[in-house]
């Protein structure tokens, strides 16, 4: 697997981030530094739980104000890093 499909996930993502995101312009940067704009999110929830379901293994590597990097293991054992950032 060459990287993670953003478009068969930007629904999944884009409802889990509409949990603890602020009405914002998101951005996934995918482990080979390709960068995918995902949907506009419209409301500020404090949980982030949803996320963590969209891969087997999961974990928050490093959060900010501004960003949050997940590192993850999918369904076929493959490793990778989602960094998520907002304007």
């Amino acid at each position: 697997m060459d990287g993670l499909d953003i478009k068969s996930n930007d629904v999944a993502i884009t409802t889990a981030l509409q949990h603890h995101l602020a009405t914002t312009n998101v951005y996934c940067e995918l482990l080979d530094n390709q960068v995918a704009k995902l949907s506009k999110v419209n409301e500020i929830l404090t949980a982030h739980e949803e996320i963590f379901s969209l891969f087997r293994e999961t974990q928050v590597a490093a959060m900010t104000a501004h960003s949050v990097r997940i590192t993850f293991k999918d369904a076929l054992d493959w490793c990778g890093k989602i960094e998520l950032w907002y304007e």
